[in-house]
């Protein structure tokens, strides 16, 4: 599975915004700070709001905080939130989409590497990829 630009900059921005504490951070400044077009960082920060993963404050002091601890957020909430999902391949969620599912031993593997990767995911924290 190769991550998305959106999984890899959702992460960067919840941990730049982990690190900058109780004070809301800015989409204009954490985009200049990570160098990530902030048209593009909306659009990302407004996924991560959508996951409950952030929340959003308007007017002067405004920006965005985390919805829950860093130490409360998982990495695998994190790809969810960007990928919306975790699975290798589409059979993997809906057997149905594929005749030989039921037969299949390449199924199988993919689904032991899709649990094995999400009990690895869910057990890193956001504080941990931060180091907070």
């Amino acid at each position: 599975m190769k991550l998305s630009t959106r999984s890899r900059y959702g992460t960067r921005a919840l941990v730049h915004i982990a690190k900058n504490g109780d004070s809301p951070m800015r989409g204009e400044t954490m985009a200049e700070e990570e160098g990530i077009s902030k048209k593009y960082l909306d659009s990302i920060l407004m996924q991560l709001r959508k996951a409950a993963l952030l929340k959003s404050f308007r007017g002067p002091g405004g920006g965005y905080l985390l919805a829950q601890s860093p130490c409360d957020i998982s990495m695998a909430d994190i790809v969810r939130a960007m990928e919306g999902t975790l699975s290798l391949v589409p059979c993997v969620e809906n057997p149905s989409i594929c005749k030989k599912s039921k037969d299949c031993h390449a199924r199988k593997l993919w689904c032991s590497l899709t649990e094995k990767m999400e009990q690895c995911l869910s057990e890193l924290t956001l504080a941990d990829v931060a180091e907070l």
